[in-house]
């Protein structure tokens, strides 16, 4: 389903600020059939390998196009390679147990530019292999020779930053569809309010969920959809009025939102489908950071005098 992963590795320089660039590759021009078309039918794929040069904390992430209108580019992934999904052990090229995500980008509704929140950053050692996907879907008449994408990581390399500068966070993608690498399910035709829940999800940690953000189609007929911790629904997110951006409404919407080791954590989506053909597209997932919890009684201060004291 990703395709080739034979891709040359390249050792990214040192310092400030890595940049990750996909090969460039030919996005041909497609015309869609009537009704509700599916991307994957006619995808093509661009990837590029990396390895980390030294240990290094990531404070921010930067998405661009080259080649072609950022439009095209349906989503593109940045993975650890080797490191296995923190939910997924079970290896296979049909689970997501191969790599694990540390960031997700899309032109309809995820930021193509993101800055961890201070004191907050992710932390890559020396060595580290990462894998940068992209997938791209030309629905326009325009053929395109050389698309690719650039990611940017923006931070500060270990030797440079401040004893207790950043806190470690861990960067989770839950699906619906559990650990399936083909990650969309059906809505059937004619469908109003139908509804997708997702497995429950036990947390291998806790510690303070310092930023959430949602992905479900609500081009083809995605409406909310509504994330619970312990069954309590803590966030809920609707489909954009207009522009590309998640609409938050009831209950809470917190910016953080603490949570314990082995709480459980339950999304679903709602979609309705008018058309006489089913939608074999649809998806319902959710990203995440995860802080671990200081101590108060190791953290008498706040901000960055707090940063990395220790875990609970």
């Amino acid at each position: 389903w990703w395709g080739a992963r034979d891709t040359k590795i390249s050792e990214l320089s040192i310092g400030q600020e890595y940049a990750l660039s996909t090969e460039p590759v030919v996005v041909p021009s497609h015309h869609h059939r009537p009704g509700i078309d599916v991307p994957y039918e006619h995808a093509v794929y661009g990837t590029g390998r990396f390895v980390i040069a030294e240990d290094f904390w990531v404070s921010s992430f930067h998405a661009a196009v080259d080649g072609a209108p950022s439009e095209l580019v349906h989503h593109a992934e940045l993975t650890v390679v080797g490191r296995p999904d923190p939910f997924c052990n079970t290896a296979g090229e049909d689970s997501l147990a191969l790599d694990q995500d540390i960031w997700i980008v899309s032109n309809m509704n995820m930021y193509p530019e993101f800055a961890i929140p201070q004191p907050y950053g992710y932390f890559l050692q020396k060595g580290t292999e990462l894998e940068l996907t992209a997938m791209f879907h030309n629905a326009s008449p325009t053929d395109y020779p050389d698309a690719a994408i650039r990611i940017a990581l923006r931070g500060t390399p270990a030797h440079m930053a401040s004893p207790g500068e950043f806190t470690p966070v861990t960067y989770y993608r839950l699906t619906s569809e559990g650990c399936k690498l083909r990650q969309t399910f059906t809505v059937p035709p004619g469908a109003k309010d139908f509804v997708r829940e997702s497995p429950s999800y036990v947390l291998p940690e806790g510690g303070t969920i310092i930023w959430l953000y949602p992905h479900f189609h609500f081009w083809t007929g995605g409406t909310s959809q509504t994330i619970s911790v312990n069954g309590r629904p803590v966030w809920r997110f609707s489909a954009p009025a207009s522009g590309s951006i998640y609409h938050q409404s009831d209950p809470a919407n917190p910016e953080t939102f603490e949570v314990k080791q082995n709480d459980v954590l339950e999304f679903s989506a709602q979609y309705d489908n008018p058309t006489s053909l089913a939608d074999t597209d649809a998806m319902s997932s959710i990203i995440f950071f995860v802080a671990p919890r200081v101590p108060a009684t190791l953290c008498r201060g706040s901000g960055r005098h707090c940063a990395n004291q220790g875990r609970e």
